[in-house]
């Protein structure tokens, strides 16, 4: 059996011009940004990798957390390549993808390199022509990735109808092993009906769900490969914004955890997000709520709290919320024996002394009456999607011919110049950040390491290798 530091293979026909041809597409999962592996299979990868099995197409898969670029074996899969891509996850990704797609080109400069992921369709198409160059490809549609392939849209398959499995089959099993060792990505649903003006996610459009069967038969493969290998608990991050958000719907794919883990024997144990208001209107709507949970493995729920003041809320364009439906949702869950988590999310141009006050203070208050985990997140009104970075012209083209800065995009780093340009209020807002951390993380009660801004040209590198020693966010 190969190595579990091997690129993992899959092999099919296409057919170009009527005659039947191997077109080679590799995908790469590019490493983590802050200087050592992760070890957390991709799922966009993934799904990509489906749609082209479905096509026909011949796919390989890097996991450069897992992989290393300058292994025999690995150059070879990228050398036999026609087409190479690699799927970004978020802001802090781009510098290190810009030196890692001039590798890949020095590898194969024959192959077409495309690039997407969510960051990188919400770059303008001059964005991206900037930061990564004339021949690259941007996927950012459907149809960009049609035309790579040179297909019709209407032949590449959706994302919700493609099965995993096939995927996963084809992935060694040494690879796949590992991967369920730690926590994996649940694809459930994409999409928020919300449009909450500093998140960067797709929103203000309906939520769509996976294939019900796929997504059950997907996760039946995997809980008896972990129980074949050994493996009692597997665990999954849900992908969902908001998992609540159509209760009747998600009740379906929590019947269908229940089904697995009670076939299996395998304790599938989930976490996920979700809003406040969604949660307490689906416990309303069933009653039944908290044994569905227990059954189906969701063990631990993370709310987004946004902000503690009301003017924080319109500011941002949210649906109001009060203290005390945080208080319910925290009740709720630890009644349905639910581990909550809340996230704290501050620094908008609107926080000032009292606001970030208000939510350090809400928050000690929290721990010590319920014991929950504070996750607070630094926002940033300027990330790739959202309201900012359509409007702050300025701001955003110093991102963008300084691509080192989007290091400091990251909702974990520490507010800077580029991100919170006001002196006091930057320096209020990582006051407050920092503060949370340093008192709570000692017990236990704060899961989320700040990372530091690493762009700068003297304090960088430093700030590189303190970032290097942080855990990984959750």
């Amino acid at each position: 059996m190969a190595s579990p530091n091997s690129g993992t293979d899959f092999r099919l026909a296409h057919s170009i011009g009527g005659t039947m041809k191997q077109q080679h597409v590799t995908l790469v999962i590019p490493p983590y940004p802050y200087g050592k592996g992760q070890v957390f299979l991709n799922g966009s990868i993934v799904s990509i990798a489906a749609r082209l099995k479905a096509m026909n197409r011949t796919v390989s898969v890097i996991d450069l957390n897992i992989d290393r670029l300058e292994d025999v074996r690995i150059l070879s899969i990228l050398r036999q390549a026609h087409l190479i891509g690699v799927s970004l996850t978020g802001s802090p990704h781009i510098p290190g993808c810009i030196e890692l797609a001039k590798k890949l080109q020095q590898i194969n400069p024959s192959a077409v390199l495309m690039l997407g992921g969510q960051v990188i369709e919400n770059l303008t198409r001059d964005q991206f022509r900037s930061i990564f160059g004339q021949t690259i490809k941007q996927i950012q549609h459907v149809s960009d990735l049609a035309k790579v392939l040179g297909c019709n849209v209407n032949e590449v398959p959706s994302p919700e109808t493609v099965s995993y499995r096939p995927v996963l089959e084809n992935m060694e099993e040494e690879r796949l092993t590992l991967y369920l060792r730690h926590e994996m990505p649940l694809v459930v649903s994409q999409g928020c009906v919300h449009g909450c003006h500093f998140c960067a996610a797709s929103k203000k459009r309906k939520e769509s769900f996976r294939s019900l069967l796929c997504f059950e038969d997907d996760l039946l493969f995997m809980a008896q490969t972990a129980k074949k290998r050994g493996l009692t608990v597997i665990k999954f991050y849900a992908s969902s914004l908001d998992f609540f958000q159509n209760p009747g719907v998600v009740r379906e794919y929590l019947q269908a955890l229940a089904r697995v883990r009670e076939q299996t024997g395998v304790d599938i144990r989930v976490r996920c997000l979700s809003r406040l208001d969604s949660f307490i209107k689906a416990t309303k709507a069933d009653p039944e709520t908290g044994k569905l949970l227990a059954r189906a493995g969701l063990w631990n729920i993370g709310f987004g709290v946004d902000g503690t003041d009301a003017s924080i809320l319109k500011a941002q364009g949210k649906g109001q919320y009060t203290t005390e439906d945080a208080a319910t949702c925290i009740r709720l869950c630890l009644f349905c024996g639910v581990k909550p988590e809340l996230l704290m999310v501050f620094g908008f141009p609107q926080d000032n002394l009292w606001t970030l006050l208000k939510t350090v203070l809400i928050s000690f208050a929290a721990v010590l009456r319920w014991g929950v985990v504070i996750r607070p997140y630094m926002a940033k009104d300027i990330v790739p999607g959202n309201r900012g970075w359509l409007i702050e012209e300025g701001r955003v083209k110093l991102v963008v011919s300084e691509p080192l800065k989007f290091y400091n995009l990251d909702f974990a780093a520490l507010a800077t110049k580029i991100t919170h340009p006001r002196v006091l209020h930057r320096w209020l807002c990582n006051i407050a950040y920092l503060t949370l951390c340093a008192v709570l993380w000692p017990f236990g009660k704060c899961s989320t390491a700040p990372v530091l801004p690493q762009s700068g040209k003297v304090l960088g590198p430093i700030a590189k290798r303190i970032n290097r020693l942080m855990p990984f966010d959750r």
